[in-house]
């Protein structure tokens, strides 16, 4: 809560924009979570969380159960997105 209002806004929107370039990107998607946070790491962070059916997840992400991709094919879905994105977000 010590991020100022105009500024959350932002950052929301940019989490919109990410979101809406996984929907795109990501065929399958259903949903997208966004999971706000500021524990772990000292500053506001929003993590932008692709969902797809039968993902085994439910309502939160279970950390132990989480796909892993090969390095490549991380670069070239986080590439697709950039694009999306119109080379960054705002």
């Amino acid at each position: 809560w010590q991020i100022e209002a105009k500024e959350a806004a932002a950052v929301w929107r940019a989490a919109h924009q990410v979101a809406q370039a996984q929907i795109k990107v990501l065929d399958q998607l259903i949903t997208v979570l966004f999971l706000t946070s500021g524990f772990e790491i000292e500053h506001a962070h929003i993590h932008v969380v692709p969902r797809i059916a039968g993902d085994g997840h439910a309502n939160f992400i279970k950390k132990d159960n989480i796909k892993q991709l090969a390095e490549l094919e991380m670069k070239q879905i986080s590439q697709k997105i950039f694009n999306q994105t119109r080379g960054g977000v705002s």
